[in-house]
């Protein structure tokens, strides 16, 4: 018994270091294994798969005022979202104004109410645009104050860096992507991917939960990699959730896992790696038993003598050890992707 709970303990725990080396943090060890188990993983797109801080934002609509720039900054300031971050980013407000009431939905937009005039920032449905109008493959955020709809801002995306190259290696039976984004948006991000991508448009926060719930239903083991408040369900409800961090205090508790922003192309590897770990376990559980049989077997032919026992006992476990360790060692060494370097720059 001692060995087995070794065997299973410094592997994990030397798997839990490893992974936190290179910014992928478990809660626990539960986490690893189920992230060897999961056959199935989804993404969201915004602020996941794409870089939040270098979308490209681009206003369209009536002329904006300096006070009207100002308040739209400090609501898009209150919302960890990236688009918010974005337009908030691209207005810098020298005046931040006080807002009364703020309130953020998931997927739809901001409500905000400042010096009693209602201010909306978000999708066309949330404002109550009418229009015909709009950009075949930007994301848009519309600007609504009272009863006036000013204007939208266009912003188009860029995948993060490497994910193009090092997701040919991602080893999944489905990948999927889901998006509160219009259906051209998503295809034109996907499209410089070059693998088989199952994809979902126009998602609500409730549309991606039920995604993941009928994933579950169908028998498979879902790993879920989202951002924000609109991935909080999904991420609950996934086998295995992966909360993607693109700044040290935004990102959604609703997780099994945290991931930073920047390492996202290394999932395929550490997908690899939680596996290869499940199986150092299974074969340091295999050498445990041999040696315990082997040593049993002698020992109760009565040829052992106590010292030798009291000997070799310690020796087995601090090879149980030493296995793990080596074995782990070897695999980082030897596939050399898990590097604290752009590894897949030159690519």
């Amino acid at each position: 018994p001692c060995l087995l709970l070794l065997a299973s303990s410094f592997t994990n725990g030397f798997l839990i270091s490893l992974f936190a080396k290179y910014g992928l943090y478990f809660k626990n060890y539960l986490g690893i294994e189920r992230m060897a188990q999961c056959d199935q993983i989804v993404f969201d797109k915004t602020g996941t798969l794409t870089m939040d801080h270098s979308m490209e934002v681009k206003y369209i609509g009536i002329e904006l005022t300096e006070y009207e720039k100002s308040l739209i900054s400090s609501i898009a300031s209150k919302s960890t979202h990236p688009y918010s971050k974005s337009i908030s980013l691209l207005l810098m407000a020298q005046k931040k104004i006080t807002i009364q009431e703020v309130n953020e939905i998931p997927g739809e937009g901001i409500y905000a109410v400042v010096n009693n005039q209602i201010v909306l920032l978000g999708s066309k449905n949330f404002v109550g645009d009418t229009s015909q109008e709009s950009s075949l493959y930007a994301s848009e955020v519309y600007f609504k104050i009272d009863q006036l709809i000013k204007g939208r801002f266009a912003i188009s995306q860029k995948l993060r860096n490497n994910i193009a190259v090092s997701f040919k290696t991602l080893e999944m039976k489905k990948v999927h992507v889901l998006s509160g984004d219009k259906t051209e948006s998503v295809k034109e991000v996907l499209s410089k991917i070059p693998i088989s991508i199952s994809y979902k448009a126009a998602c609500t926060p409730m549309d991606k939960v039920e995604y993941i719930k009928e994933l579950s239903g169908q028998g498979s083991k879902v790993i879920m990699v989202g951002d924000g408040l609109n991935d909080a369900g999904a991420l609950n409800w996934a086998y295995l959730g992966v909360s993607v961090m693109n700044e040290n205090f935004s990102f959604s508790p609703g997780s099994d896992a945290l991931l930073e922003g920047n390492q996202m192309y290394r999932i395929p590897q550490f997908l690899k790696l939680a596996r290869f770990g499940q199986k150092t376990i299974k074969i340091v559980f295999a050498y445990s038993f041999i040696y315990n049989f082997i040593g049993l077997a002698y020992a109760v032919t009565g040829h052992l003598k106590p010292l030798v026992a009291a000997i070799l006992m310690p020796i087995s476990s601090l090879s149980i050890i030493f296995l793990s360790f080596f074995a782990l060692k070897v695999y980082e060494i030897k596939f050399g992707k898990l590097k604290n370097v752009n590894i897949l720059q030159s690519s």
